[in-house]
C-alpha cells in the first residue's frame, strides 16, 4: 500500500511566493501529495493546489496568481482614510507581525505613535484593508465543487477576543506578545479546520479567515458568534499555528514535507518523532515584516527561484542518501546470496561425503551376507 505524503505550507505574507518554486521542484521529483495543511498565505496557496484537477495544474494556477499579484496591489485601504505612508507601513508591519509569529520587541516602540494618531479614532473598525483581491483570487482559482472530492485540506485559524473591533483585538493581544518575548510564555494556540468537513458555504470563508491578517482583514464569524483570523498567531513560541503539521499527524499521515518561510523558525521536526519529516527552509534570509508586504515583481520572481533551488538541493541530497543506502543494501544482499550459495555447495559436498562413508560399509556388509 502506498504511504501518504503530507504537505505543510507555513505563513509569511508576500514571502508565500517561495511556495511556488517549492512545488515546481516537488513535481519534478515526482513526489505525490495526498494531504495539505496551511496557515495564512499557505492556506491560500494550499487551497488552490487542493482544488485543482492535478498537482501540475495547481502549480500552474499558483504561478498565474503570483505573477498577477504585483499588478493587483493587495494592500488597499478600505475607508479612503487620509493616512500618511509611514503610518500605513507601521500598521502593515503590526498585522503581519502578529500573523507570522515575529518578535514584538522592536516594533513596540511604534505603538505610542500609533495609538494617539490612528488607533484611538478607529476603535470601532473591523478591518482596515479591502478583501477584494483575496476574494477575486479565490473566485478565479478555487474550485469548491472539485475540492469536495479532492485531497484533504486543513487550515489554521485563531480565535479573537469578543470585542467586535479589530483594533481592540490588536490591543488585547499585546500582553500575550509581551509575555512571549520577555518571559517565554506561549500564547493561545491556533485551531485547525478540515475544510471538506465544513458546509460548502463556509469553506471559502474559513480559508479567508486563515489568511485574515489581524487588524488588516475582516475576521470570520462562525454560527456561535466567535471571530477568527490568521492562524499564524497561535502558539508563537514554536510556530504551532504558523506551521500546522498537527492535523496531518492526527489524520494518520507519517511522511510530511514542511515548507518554512522563516529560516530561524523555532519549529523543529524532532518534536514529532512519530513522523518522517523533510524540512524545506530558505537558504537566504527572506527578511522580516517589511518583506512580508513586498509584492513587487522582482521580489516574487526571486522568491520563486529560491524556493525551487532550495527544494531541489534538499531533495537531491535525500535522493543521494537513499541511493547510497540502496546500494549498500544491494551489496549486502549479494554478499549474503554468495554466502548462502557457498554454504549450500559446502553442505552438498559434506552430505555426499557422508553418504559415501555410510553407504560403502553398508554395501560391503550386505554383499558378504549374500
Amino acid at each position: 500500500m502506498q504511504q501518504k505524503v503530507g504537505l505543510v505550507l507555513s505563513g509569511g505574507g508576500a514571502k508565500g511566493a517561495y511556495h511556488v518554486g517549492v512545488m515546481q521542484a516537488i513535481q519534478e521529483f515526482g513526489i505525490p501529495i495526498h494531504q495539505i495543511s496551511g496557515a495564512s498565505i499557505g492556506a491560500l496557496n494550499g487551497a488552490v493546489l487542493a482544488s485543482a484537477p492535478n498537482l501540475q495544474i495547481g502549480i500552474n494556477r499558483l504561478q498565474e496568481i503570483w505573477h498577477v499579484l504585483p499588478e493587483s496591489d493587495p494592500i488597499q485601504f478600505k475607508y479612503g482614510m487620509s493616512i500618511d505612508q509611514s503610518t500605513k507601513t507601521k500598521l502593515g508591519y503590526f498585522g503581519f507581525l502578529l500573523s507570522a509569529g515575529l518578535k514584538l520587541s522592536q516594533p513596540l516602540i511604534w505603538l505610542t505613535s500609533l495609538v494617539p494618531t490612528f488607533l484611538v479614532p478607529t476603535l470601532s473598525l473591523d478591518n482596515l484593508l479591502k478583501d477584494d483581491v483575496l476574494e477575486s483570487m479565490l473566485q478565479d482559482y478555487l474550485d469548491l465543487t472539485r475540492l469536495q472530492s479532492s485531497i484533504p485540506l486543513y487550515v489554521s485559524i485563531f480565535q479573537q477576543h469578543q470585542s467586535n473591533s479589530a483594533v481592540q483585538d490588536f490591543i488585547f493581544a499585546l500582553p500575550d506578545g509581551l509575555k512571549n518575548v520577555f518571559l517565554g510564555i506561549d500564547n493561545q494556540f491556533a485551531e485547525f479546520r478540515h475544510i471538506q468537513s465544513l458546509p460548502i458555504q463556509q469553506q471559502k470563508q474559513v480559508i479567508l479567515a486563515s489568511c485574515a491578517l489581524p487588524l488588516l482583514f475582516k475576521a470570520y464569524e462562525d454560527e456561535q458568534g466567535r471571530r477568527f483570523t490568521d492562524g499564524g498567531q497561535g502558539g508563537l513560541l514554536k510556530s504551532q499555528g504558523n506551521t500546522p503539521i498537527q492535523p496531518l499527524i492526527d489524520a494518520g499521515c507519517r511522511n510530511i514535507i514542511v515548507v518554512h518561510l522563516d529560516g530561524a523558525s523555532l519549529w523543529h521536526r524532532h518534536d514529532y518523532s512519530d513522523a518522517s519529516i523533510i524540512e524545506i527552509r530558505p537558504s537566504k534570509d527572506l527578511g522580516g515584516f517589511k518583506q512580508m508586504l513586498d509584492f513587487s515583481s522582482d521580489t516574487i520572481n526571486n522568491l520563486i527561484d529560491l524556493g525551487y533551488q532550495d527544494t531541489k538541493t534538499t531533495l537531491d541530497k535525500l535522493q543521494q542518501a537513499f541511493s547510497g543506502l540502496y546500494d549498500l543494501r544491494s551489496s549486502t544482499q549479494r554478499l549474503q546470496q554468495v554466502f548462502n550459495d557457498n554454504a549450500s555447495k559446502g553442505l552438498d559436498t559434506a552430505m555426499q561425503n557422508l553418504r559415501k562413508k555410510l553407504w560403502k560399509p553398508l554395501h560391503e556388509k550386505m554383499h558378504k551376507s549374500l
